[in-house]
């Protein structure tokens, strides 16, 4: 039997609400879907509905666990207003507009932005669905979200036509009408 110490770490999915108010993270292990740690930024710096970059969330969050981004396989975004994963592959932009204090130079943290770790991007109305669907106790279903906010059609068909299509990273929407199986993707 291995000691504790020998043990191999669990690999870890991080899920995100990111830029945007009630800033929040849901850390769980890949190998068995054990929801590890839950915690809405407002809880970590005492600022009603905090929003913005998780870079200081996650990096308690992970000290907590005693774990580390090492442990970080895949990252799933949630957009609220915008793309998230364009908008963090322009690292020089980004910190071009912390440089200017457009933004906090947190944002460029790699607590933020977790560079080593795949990254998946939901629509905004797909991860309520989704959050649902994955903690129901049914095998069958339906979800209806509704909801004041969140992408608009003309933005997921504009990422569809601008190559959506090709980007397996991100899903909208629209692509539930083209898939032939509403279920939550595994991969």
């Amino acid at each position: 039997m291995m000691a504790d110490a020998e043990k191999p770490l669990p690999r870890l999915v991080v899920g995100v609400n990111k830029y945007s108010h009630d800033t929040s993270i849901c850390i769980a292990r890949q190998d068995t879907g054990e929801v590890l740690m839950i915690w809405s930024k407002e809880r970590h710096s005492r600022r009603k509905h905090d929003g913005g970059d998780i870079a200081s969330l996650l990096e308690t969050a992970l000290e907590n666990l005693q774990l580390s981004l090492d442990h970080v396989e895949l990252v799933v975004s949630n957009n609220h207003h915008f793309r998230v994963r364009p908008y963090e592959q322009a690292p020089k932009q980004l910190a071009w507009s912390a440089h200017l204090g457009h933004v906090p130079e947190t944002y460029t943290s790699e607590f933020n932005l977790l560079p080593n770790a795949k990254h998946k991007e939901l629509s905004h109305h797909l991860a309520h669905a989704w959050s649902a669907a994955a903690q129901a106790p049914f095998d069958s279903g339906l979800v209806v979200v509704m909801d004041g906010m969140g992408e608009s059609f003309d933005a997921m068909a504009s990422a569809e036509a601008g190559g959506g299509a090709e980007d397996a990273s991100y899903v909208s929407d629209l692509r539930l009408s083209s898939s032939s199986s509403s279920s939550i993707p595994r991969d």
